[in-house]
């Protein structure tokens, strides 16, 4: 193994007392971090997700992106919900991936509704899969849904599929069987599969999160589509609820795609009115979550600003917080 080679990147051809000594390394990544920080520029540019190594998978809070990979700007602004590319997520603290695909030739290739992303599930697996070999603390979820289609041209099931890119060279992080209730440090460098109910054709190789979480979303919230304060409160509500509800996961999808405005107003800019400009979520959300501690706490964003993903992540280690203005509870400026 060269100097600087990523660990991890040396676990498919080795095996038994040098996989002991990997873990090893695991353990004291800390201390040999400013020395490997050296051979790894992207060590020290990265807002590394802290959270201690006996904790479970229910204890802990993360930062996801609605439609992760719908982040270029030739995208329809309707379309896109992201600004930041897969790297560039993970270098912010994203650690929940909402992948969107169709199945064309026995492959996987990204959609959004009938959008062409521009990206292939290796795209996405590869660079993943990087930022893990060298962030050995780290693991990610990622959550498959397939756009309603045809399978195009594919012989294979969805499951098949993603056992053949299991079989690949970025593949042996996928990890299909997985539990809330599992520690932490048994998924560092994995790829968590995970799926929502609608998903049927993953039900087989994936964790389906939605029986198991309390989950805010306009898929089962009464608000109206169009009215980003009621939203608001629903979201509120949510993060209200997880500290009493016998949940073990919390999901608190914050995507804007279904109000009447652009994902980026919704999330980004604020929405301007008759009545003043309501402010956009994510700088609520920035100042108003708070981790229970009582189940797998999930925020999924369009457009996740850094200060966000900082106050999420942050909350693992108990971090203070800063006061909320008293306008929150009331968000829109005149």
């Amino acid at each position: 193994m060269s100097i600087g080679e990523p660990l991890n990147m040396i676990s498919t051809t080795y095996s038994g007392r040098c996989w002991k000594v990997l873990h090893l390394l695991l353990e004291l990544e800390d201390i040999f971090e400013p020395v490997y920080s050296l051979f790894c520029p992207l060590c020290t540019t990265t807002k590394k997700v802290e959270y201690p190594h006996y904790d479970k998978l229910n204890q802990i809070a993360l930062t996801g992106t609605h439609v992760s990979a719908a982040y270029s700007k030739s995208l329809l602004p309707s379309v896109r919900t992201q600004d930041l590319s897969i790297k560039e997520q993970l270098e912010s603290g994203v650690r929940v991936f909402d992948i969107h695909i169709r199945s064309v030739f026995n492959k996987f290739v990204l959609y959004y509704k009938s959008s062409y992303l521009g990206l292939t599930f290796d795209d996405i697996l590869k660079e993943i899969s990087n930022f893990l070999s060298y962030h050995l603390h780290e693991f990610v979820i990622m959550s498959m849904s397939e756009e309603e289609y045809f399978a195009e041209s594919s012989t294979m099931s969805d499951c098949e599929i993603i056992d053949q890119y299991a079989t690949g060279s970025n593949g042996w992080r996928l990890r299909k069987n997985w539990t809330l209730r599992d520690s932490i440090g048994m998924h560092r460098g994995r790829i968590l599969l995970a799926r929502g109910n609608r998903n049927y054709r993953f039900a087989e190789c994936t964790v389906n999160l939605n029986k198991q979480c309390l989950i805010q979303s306009f898929k089962n919230s009464p608000w109206s589509f169009k009215d980003i304060d009621y939203k608001w409160r629903e979201i509120q509500k949510l993060q209200a609820t997880s500290f009493h509800a016998n949940y073990e996961c919390f999901i608190n999808d914050m995507g804007g795609v279904y109000l009447e405005s652009y994902p980026e107003e919704t999330a980004k800019t604020g929405i301007t009115h008759i009545n003043g400009c309501s402010l956009p979520l994510n700088y609520r959300m920035a100042c108003y979550f708070v981790n229970s501690y009582r189940g797998l706490t999930i925020v999924m964003a369009d457009f996740p600003t850094q200060e966000l993903s900082n106050r999420i992540n942050d909350s693992n280690m108990n971090y203070t917080y800063d006061s909320c203005p008293e306008f929150l509870n009331n968000p829109v400026m005149n």
